[in-house]
């Protein structure tokens, strides 16, 4: 399994769990700890490394979201692409 190499500003989102155990096949659980918390240079990053497709299928899958926050959260990724 790759390792992968992830920002300080992602990584204190990640707060309970092992950083050398977070692989190229952890990007869901990433995206999903980046969208609960919506910190702006993490959600760049997320777009960034796994792209904006990704992050929506991660949304619509996701159990964690309901409609309003999946859209929130795509209106917010959208307005920070712009700025």
């Amino acid at each position: 399994m790759d390792k992968m190499k992830i920002p300080s500003f992602v990584s204190r989102l990640l707060w309970d769990v092992k950083k050398t155990d977070l692989t190229a096949q952890s990007e869901n659980f990433i995206i999903e700890r980046v969208l609960e918390y919506v910190d702006f240079n993490a959600l760049n990053w997320i777009t960034d490394t796994f792209g904006k497709k990704e992050i929506v299928k991660v949304l619509i899958t996701s159990k964690k979201y309901h409609l309003k926050q999946e859209i929130f959260l795509l209106y917010t990724m959208e307005w920070i692409r712009k700025n």
